[in-house]
């Protein structure tokens, strides 16, 4: 055993403060260990009804001291080296394992990708159970049959986005204050700040868009034709659909 003097790491990188000995190639310290279940106490209050004891170490605390081996700066590197090419190699294999894993999955069910290839954004059902068929390689009757509805609902809806970017337009001008004739398509509501704040989404006879955003909420529910006189705030465009914001309803 001889001392070394050179500054040495713990396979982790960091440096060896203590005493480090040599014993042919191999450089190691000395560190104190105890019983891990324990921690050294040799037993503990918590256990007294089944007794004080800890099992684990006998009631000795398991302190005696462990030689750990430490290393060069170049030999940590080369560990670290070796560690990355083995995990890169691992990443790899499991890449390709998930490509042929998809491929397969694309083959058997050719309907359903490309319906998903139609769909910007997949709800999380959706993404959940094309993850769990890549991943088991199979889809059962039910998930099938739920993963078709669940895409022609998300399909159709991105047709009548498209159709109602085409077709809506702003409605009068910027300032102008007018009657609405109106049908409440849907009421968002959330708590802000000062309280209650609804964002209303309606559409005219021609299917333009007009959202009114406030503390008050306009009176009916889904589908029901709401009049009233407001004043156009601004002209604006959302997802690709124009739409004419309102200030200050006066419900009729």
């Amino acid at each position: 055993m001889t001392l070394v003097i050179a500054p040495l790491f713990y396979r982790n990188g960091l440096e060896v403060q203590g005493t480090v000995y040599a014993d042919g190639k191999r450089r190691y310290v000395f560190e104190a260990r105890c019983c891990s279940r324990c921690g050294g106490q040799g037993g503990a209050e918590a256990w007294k009804h089944t007794g004080y004891t800890c099992y684990q170490c006998g009631g000795t605390g398991g302190h005696y001291k462990a030689d750990v081996t430490v290393y060069t700066a170049e030999q940590v590197a080369e560990l670290n080296a070796r560690q990355d090419a083995k995990e890169a190699k691992k990443a790899a294999a499991a890449k390709a394992a998930q490509e042929a894993a998809d491929a397969a999955f694309d083959a058997a069910y050719p309907e359903i990708v490309a319906k998903l290839a139609l769909v910007a954004n997949p709800s999380d059902f959706i993404l959940d159970v094309v993850a769990k068929g890549r991943k088991f390689g199979v889809l059962t009757e039910r998930q099938i049959e739920a993963l078709n509805t669940a895409l022609d609902r998300e399909i159709d809806r991105a047709a009548q986005k498209i159709e109602k970017a085409a077709t809506a337009q702003h409605i009068g001008t910027v300032g102008e204050r007018r009657d609405f004739t109106l049908t409440l398509a849907h009421v968002h509501a959330f708590e802000g700040d000062f309280g209650y704040v609804y964002i209303h989404i309606l559409n005219d006879e021609a299917g333009n868009v007009v959202v009114y955003k406030g503390s008050k909420r306009l009176s009916g529910d889904k589908g029901d034709t709401v009049t009233l006189k407001a004043t156009i705030k601004e002209h604006g465009i959302r997802d690709g659909v124009a739409q004419t914001l309102i200030a200050r309803p006066a419900q009729k």
